[in-house]
């Protein structure tokens, strides 16, 4: 990730440090490559290569999935950091650049799951012109990222609570219980003390679940506060507990061995929309992507 150029200074490589800290927040190779559109073989030679660079072992790898080292906990936020400082120095370059057209998006990951590549290929080939900068983000981040300004506009998670923000609803779904059959007695009733992972008793939708109590979970062992739903999700394929999603979240395996259940509740719902701000008004580049969106007939 750092190293010397032919003058003895240091030279630091910023899609290493973003690969790094994505593989680290979402504990997948996979997942990294998706959100950085590389192949799965190119984010594990980055990481090699990081690996050889420091003399460090970033992560340990098994059955489970990625699990990071203690050297890469004390990497991670010195290497946010760093990413953070480059995206702020590109957001000035843009500022004073020729005034290309711009526009920010934040994508929540379970929502990215369910949308089409071509949602932005076409608005792209559309609008040649402007340019369009995507940031996959856990779904509990995109209201903040709006609100502050951040991002111009985002594909988000229902509800939303932040004044100064609308969201206009596109897909409303329901929501499943995922785990492995092995969490299942002889009946095929959940056995006692099996955990729910929740993201965070804060985030709303999950909020909404623990307000309803459904009846499956009195005998469930609720645990929160994980980083993100990739790590949950990699947490239920290998038999650990149970979690929550909508259909196009956590693919069933080929082998059988996972099962999920309908929650029956028109309340509790996978409810996806743009979101975007009032108070400043949308830019017009927002405005555009808005009016694609809503204009594909894949909601229908």
């Amino acid at each position: 990730m750092v190293g010397a150029d032919a003058g003895g200074g240091v030279v630091v490589d910023i899609k290493k440090l973003a690969c790094f800290c994505l593989v680290y927040e979402t504990r997948s190779f996979a997942q990294a490559a998706e959100e950085l559109f590389f192949s799965r073989q190119a984010v594990g030679k980055m990481m090699k290569n990081a690996e050889a660079e420091w003399g460090v072992t970033l992560f340990e790898r098994d059955h489970a999935g990625v699990r990071p080292t203690a050297q890469a906990d004390a990497i991670y936020p010195l290497a946010k950091h760093i990413g953070e400082l480059y995206d702020g120095i590109l957001a000035v370059a843009d500022q004073g650049s020729r005034g290309e057209p711009v526009l920010r998006v934040a994508v929540a990951r379970g929502v990215s799951n369910t949308l089409p590549q071509r949602v932005f290929l076409d608005f792209a080939q559309k609008n040649p012109d402007i340019k369009v900068d995507i940031a996959i983000v856990d779904a509990i981040e995109c209201e903040a990222m709006v609100a502050d300004g951040r991002r111009d506009i985002a594909l988000a998670v229902a509800p939303v609570e932040s004044r100064g923000l609308r969201f206009m609803s596109l897909l409303r779904e329901p929501l499943y219980l995922y785990g492995s059959r092995a969490l299942l007695d002889e009946t095929g009733a959940i056995c006692a003390g099996t955990r729910l992972f929740l993201l965070d008793r804060n985030f709303k939708l999950d909020r909404l679940l623990l307000e309803e109590r459904r009846p499956f979970m009195e005998e469930l062992v609720i645990e929160d506060g994980l980083d993100s739903y990739d790590r949950i999700v990699e947490m239920v394929k290998a038999g650990a507990g149970m979690c929550v999603g909508p259909a196009c979240y956590l693919p069933l395996s080929e082998d059988g061995s996972m099962f999920r259940s309908p929650i029956e509740s028109e309340r509790y719902r996978w409810e996806i929309g743009l979101l975007m701000g009032v108070d400043p008004e949308p830019t017009d580049e927002a405005r555009l992507f808005a009016a694609h969106v809503t204009a594909l007939s894949l909601w229908q």
